[in-house]
């Protein structure tokens, strides 16, 4: 089932969040969206944001911003349509937000992954098409995010809002790490790593994070290799799949790991 508010709560909820942890905020409008697929566009300097995002740093962010308007000329070439009113702003952080289905029963097409009620939405091809190639352009300078709230009705909103935690209760996603899904499913929010990915029922995508690498992959029944950079491919799973590591080089600098298999 639909979980019980409409998108437009969360998101007003979630900007309003967002404009005390960056330097500047721009909501876009209805037809920007439909060019850059964006719900949001930030820059942030927060170390607590950037370590909820599973990017803690000391110094400074590990993406240090694009301009939305040279966003909007990528587009514009991309697509031959024009966009309009663009700010020339510098910006790091890149938003697509989600309402989720709350999936209750054991009948749920993803039960099996998670044993347990959990959250769903599913993605929009063009959409998801536009993301992919801001990221693939700019993805060195600014992370790009489908954000969705780990809350099951409007109660939960409401006092996600009155404690001042929408984001921490939003589970947030990498948009490349969707490519070749229909859907995300997920049981927590923000940086608990808790998130699958499914398209199908053999296709799903397991992120761990938080946990010893061998530990991860033992779950899974697989030979364990940790490795020590993001490049070694490595072991397979018990169920025949393939395990691999496309984790960004922080979350081995803080002993995390993911766990992959597709």
């Amino acid at each position: 089932m639909h979980a019980r508010y409409e998108e437009k709560t969360f998101e007003s909820y979630f900007n309003n969040e967002l404009d005390q942890k960056t330097s500047i905020y721009f909501p876009l409008g209805q037809v920007q969206e439909g060019i850059l697929g964006l719900d949001s566009v930030a820059h942030s300097r927060s170390r607590s944001l950037w370590r909820l995002l599973g990017y803690p740093f000391w110094r400074s962010p590990p993406f240090s911003g694009v301009n939305v308007q040279d966003i909007a000329e990528e587009m514009e070439r991309h697509l031959g349509a024009e966009v309009h009113n663009v700010p020339a702003m510098k910006v790091n952080l890149l938003f697509q937000y989600k309402r989720p289905d709350f999936i209750i029963r054991a009948s749920g097409a993803e039960w099996s992954l998670w044993n347990q009620q959990y959250f769903r939405y599913s993605l929009y091809d063009e959409q998801h098409a536009l993301l992919s190639h801001i990221d693939a352009t700019f993805g060195r300078d600014a992370i790009v995010l489908y954000a969705a709230p780990a809350a099951r009705d409007v109660n939960d909103l409401i006092n996600f809002k009155k404690k001042g935690v929408i984001i921490e209760n939003t589970n947030f996603r990498r948009a490349y790490e969707l490519n070749g899904h229909r859907r995300n499913t997920y049981i927590a929010a923000a940086g608990s790593g808790d998130s699958l990915l499914n398209s199908g029922s053999r296709d799903g995508v397991k992120f761990v994070l938080g946990a010893a690498c061998a530990a991860a992959l033992a779950a899974d029944g697989g030979t364990t290799i940790c490795p020590d950079d993001t490049t070694k491919p490595v072991s397979s799973c018990g169920n025949g799949w393939t395990v691999g590591w496309p984790i960004a080089q922080s979350h081995w600098n803080q002993g995390e790991s993911s766990a992959v298999c597709q």
